[in-house]
Formats: structure tokens, sequence, C-alpha cells
């Protein structure tokens, strides 16, 4: 009956050893924490972007509001100046 074979069995687990402490020689493994800290720097300049969009954004808004406001104020004026010129003249006939 065929018997294990220690020191074969020994070399395999030194080889296995061997491989396993070159494991973080791998790209993917070595490169991990730079890839989090890529993506974790790619959220916060989306963030910032996002930020500063949604104020410009705001800002315009605002902006487009009051002038929107002003010149319907102004077209107010004008319709009621109107109204008054075409009275005046209405009753003058």
């Amino acid at each position: 009956m065929a018997q294990p074979d220690y020191r074969r069995l020994a070399d395999a687990f030194n080889t296995a050893a061997q491989e396993c402490a070159l494991l973080p020689n791998i790209p993917l493994i070595n490169d991990s924490q730079r890839l989090i800290d890529a993506i974790e720097g790619l959220r916060q300049t989306t963030e910032a972007q996002n930020t500063l969009l949604r104020q410009t954004t705001e800002a315009q808004i605002t902006l487009l509001r009051q002038t929107t406001e002003q010149q319907m104020a102004r077209i107010t004026q004008q319709i009621a100046g109107l109204q008054t010129d075409i009275t005046s003249r209405l009753d003058a006939r």
C-alpha cells in the first residue's frame, strides 16, 4: 500500500508558502489602495463640482428671476401708460 512521501509534502507546502508570499506583488492587490484613493479623489472632485454647479445654477436662477421681475414691472408700467393714453384719446373724441 502506498504511503505519503513527507519530504514531497513538505516541499509542496514550502513552495505554496513561497508563492503565497508573492501574492502582494500582483498589481491588482498591490495597487488596490491606490485605486481606492483614486476613486475617493474622483468622488470628492465630483462632489465639489456638483456643489459648484448647484451654487452657480441657483445664482443664475436668482438673477434670471430678478431680471424677469424687473422686465415685468416695466411692461406693466408701459401697459398702464398705454391704457391711460388710449383712455385720454377716446375721451378727447
